[in-house]
């Protein structure tokens, strides 16, 4: 777990409850030690509620990090369901609780999806399709001139 806030304590002891060494505290942390943290994950979880994007959930799948996430505006553009994560409807608990059991019992699945991830977010939001973008919106931009 990465962050700080009003709530951490109450986060830190529900995730006492899962038993020792499930969930590691990293407190809050630089923005500059986030790859490495994303990659040290086995998953990242983000209800995702009211979340417009999502830049955390792309981050993570970048550094090949499976995400179970809320399926709320943005981030069903960052996150497919079922082959680089798994979102859930916005605010059932029981879902998002059921695909992070899931992860979390199948090492496979966490690899598979994390690679998958990793494979998507270098196509389609790397800096090669970027560029690509931008080519197609200034000849766009020339030939309505």
């Amino acid at each position: 777990m990465v962050g700080d806030g009003p709530a951490r304590g109450e986060v830190v002891a529900a995730l006492d409850a899962l038993g020792p060494r499930r969930v590691a505290d990293a407190g809050e942390r630089n923005p500059d030690a986030m790859p490495a943290l994303y990659a040290a994950a086995d998953i990242v979880a983000w209800p995702a509620i009211n979340e417009a994007y999502g830049l955390a959930l792309l981050e993570a799948q970048a550094a090949g990090t499976p995400v179970v996430a809320g399926r709320v505006r943005g981030v069903v553009d960052i996150v497919v369901d079922g082959e680089t994560g798994f979102l859930t409807p916005p605010g059932d608990d029981a879902a998002f609780a059921e695909q992070l059991r899931a992860l979390l019992a199948d090492p496979s699945l966490r690899a598979r999806l994390g690679a998958n991830a990793a494979d998507r977010i270098a196509r389609d939001h790397g800096m090669a399709a970027a560029s690509a973008t931008l080519a197609v919106a200034l000849a766009v931009a020339r030939t309505a001139r």
